[in-house]
Parts: structure tokens; C-alpha cells; sequence
């Protein structure tokens, strides 16, 4: 109701519906299909493999309307990550739904469904805090005998104890590493969008491992590294790091990294979006969340 949609058909029908949904994420759905089928949410729209896998189960002269072929896209998308028990592929389809829908910027209230579409983001985060690399109180101990004997450890290095020390140990020297390269202004460009560009790159290249919470955003807020408050369309941001030549185009990209695909001009999408307007930080949250869900498919 909350969308206009009403479905007038029988019980049977709709369970017919249900089966149809289900059975098309156990037999077609994989990252590529899901990213088309949150495509067309975000467009009202259903693509043809999910309207062919529907009609062959149900009567030719049945005939549905756009906005009820819409909502079983939704449906499987919902479902698809909600239902899912392996947490690693929730989590990349909850990002994957995240970084399409940017799509929709400024123009959020077209999106329909939004309260049970808030149900499916937030699981890229949880998933990468329960598998987070070095958790734990900062091991003082372990540090004080690396510096005081390093001889006495050379026998136990190697059991999981010290070995999860040292990741601890490890995942704040490369927060302070990070820290440092801010504070030294290392990052030579003053546009701040290159800058974030350039930072998420070396982020990402360099990162010990994608499971490390290193408190990016924080970082980020705390050392107002991208303090500018203006306001730049993507079309103008595009256009700026694309003539700054700092990103790999031979990189491949999945199809839910919409901005990294644009940056590279892989893909073509509406002007309105073209001309949405982007603060520093917003596009450096943005391309964050695509170079991560990269750095996981990878």
C-alpha cells in the first residue's frame, strides 16, 4: 500500500508468485543478475530474464502491469539478501544495492518500498566488523618483549596467540601510517575531489587487508582532510580526475561500481544524474564503498 500497489489477484496466484521468485535466486541468481535487477528497481522497470522465468509458469493472457513486475523485482532483491545465510554474500548484496542506488541522488522519494528498503543496508559493515583483522585490546606485553628480547620470541611467534598480537600491533601502525601521510600532506593535489580519488586508491592498494577497521571515516572527519564545503556536479568531477590520469582503466569493474565505471566511461547512464552535486565527502563515502566491494569480489 505504501507504494499504490494493489494486487488484485487470487491466493493461489500470489504463491505462484513466491515460487517463481525463489526458485529464480537458487537456479539464475549470481552478483551480475542481482546488479540488473537492482538496475531496474531503481528504474520502475524489470529486465526480460525474471519476465521470461515467470511466464512459464503462469497463463499467457495473464496479464501484469509494470508496477506489479516491478515489486517481484524488489521482491527477489529483498528476499535475496534477507534470507541469504552465508553473511559474505548478504553482505556484498547489500553493498552492491548500496552503491547502485546512489543512482537515485536527490531523488530518493522515487524509490519505492523505502521501509523495507532501509531493512537491507548496514550488512557490509557488520560483516566486516565480525571478521575484522587484529580485534582486540592493544597487546602492551607482546610490544614491550619485541623491543625489550626479540630473541625470546623467536620459538612462540609462530603460535595463534602471538600471531593475532601482531596483526593488533599491525592494524595500528597502518592507521598511524595513514595518519601520517595526511599530516605530511603527501597527497600533493589541492582539488579535494583528486585528493580523495588519489587517497582511496592508495587505500586500497596498500591495505594490509580489507578486514582491517582502520576508522577511515573518522580519520577523515578528524584531520578535516576534505574540509572543503563545496559542491561539484559528477559530470565536473568525472571530467577533473579523468584529466588528472590517476586511475587504471584497464582495471574491470563490476557492475554495481557505478561512479568507477563512469570515471573510466564504461558506463552510460542519464544526465540527471550526471548533474547531481557531490561534496568531497560524499564522494569519497561513495567511492569507498565501491573500491571496497572490489577489493572483497577480489
Amino acid at each position: 500500500m505504501q507504494s499504490g500497489l494493489i494486487i488484485p489477484y487470487n491466493k493461489s496466484f500470489t504463491l505462484v508468485m513466491e515460487e517463481r521468485c525463489r526458485n529464480f535466486i537458487d537456479e539464475k541468481l549470481n552478483f551480475d543478475v542481482f546488479a540488473d535487477l537492482a538496475m531496474n528497481y531503481t528504474k520502475n522497470s524489470c529486465p526480460d530474464l525474471l519476465k521470461s522465468h515467470i511466464w512459464e509458469l503462469i497463463d499467457e493472457n495473464e496479464k501484469l502491469s509494470p508496477c506489479v513486475w516491478n515489486t517481484l523485482v524488489f521482491y527477489i532483491i529483498y528476499i535475496a539478501i534477507i534470507d541469504k545465510e552465508d553473511e559474505k554474500e548478504k553482505a556484498i548484496y547489500s553493498c552492491m544495492l548500496q552503491n547502485i542506488l546512489v543512482q537515485r541522488k536527490g531523488h530518493w522519494e522515487e524509490l519505492r518500498f523505502p521501509s523495507y528498503l532501509l531493512k537491507l543496508y548496514g550488512f557490509m559493515d557488520a560483516y566486516l566488523k565480525n571478521n575484522e583483522v587484529g580485534s582486540g585490546d592493544f597487546p602492551n606485553d607482546f610490544l614491550g618483549k619485541m623491543f625489550g628480547d626479540i630473541n625470546s620470541l623467536k620459538t612462540t611467534l609462530n603460535t595463534e596467540e602471538e600471531q593475532r598480537k601482531l596483526k593488533i600491533i599491525g592494524k595500528y601502525a597502518w592507521k598511524h601510517h595513514l595518519e601520517e601521510m595526511i599530516r605530511n600532506g603527501e597527497i600533493q593535489y589541492q582539488d579535494p575531489y583528486l585528493k580523495a580519488m588519489v587517497f582511496l586508491q592508495y587505500l586500497f592498494e596498500n591495505r594490509p587487508s580489507v578486514f582491517i577497521h582502520d576508522g577511515v571515516f573518522e580519520l577523515i572527519r578528524e584531520s578535516k582532510f576534505l574540509q572543503s564545503q563545496k559542491k561539484e556536479t559528477l559530470d565536473r568531477i568525472l571530467e577533473t580526475i579523468r584529466d588528472a590520469e590517476i586511475i587504471n582503466e584497464e582495471t574491470e569493474r563490476s557492475k554495481s561500481s557505478v561512479i568507477l565505471r563512469l570515471i573510466s566511461e564504461e558506463h552510460i547512464t542519464d544526465d540527471t544524474f550526471l548533474q547531481e552535486k557531490f561534496t568531497p565527502k560524499e564522494f569519497f563515502v561513495c567511492v569507498y564503498y565501491e573500491l571496497l566491494l572490489e577489493s572483497i569480489l577480489n
